[in-house]
């Protein structure tokens, strides 16, 4: 299975740098709660020429502090999932019974 980078946008940018990464084993993960999300991933696709498949819109928190509950329900599984659904990773559960995925 391919390896993909995946780069969580909340508000403000956190560049890792992708110098010589193949932009189709990216993922930019988005906030889609926070105010100039949308229009911070598309400026960060543009010129990363990161596909439009490879971006994952989620409602998330606003806050900078989550719940160990509210981060499992609201990012990991959501992401985790969509990151099966989409074809990225393969889903299976850990030892706990928690929704984990091979990339």
């Amino acid at each position: 299975m391919k390896r993909y980078t995946a780069i969580l946008v909340v508000g403000f940018l956190s560049l890792v740098p992708c110098f010589g990464t193949d932009t189709e084993k990216v993922i930019i993960v988005v906030n889609e709660e926070v105010l100039g999300s949308k229009e911070l991933r598309s400026y960060y696709a543009v010129k990363r020429e990161i596909p439009d498949k490879n971006i994952i819109a989620l409602n998330l928190p606003k806050n900078e502090e989550i719940s160990c509950p509210a981060y499992l329900d609201t990012l990991h599984n959501s992401l985790t999932e969509r990151l099966f659904s989409e074809g990225f990773s393969t889903r299976r559960k850990d030892s706990v019974g928690r929704l984990a995925h091979l990339i």
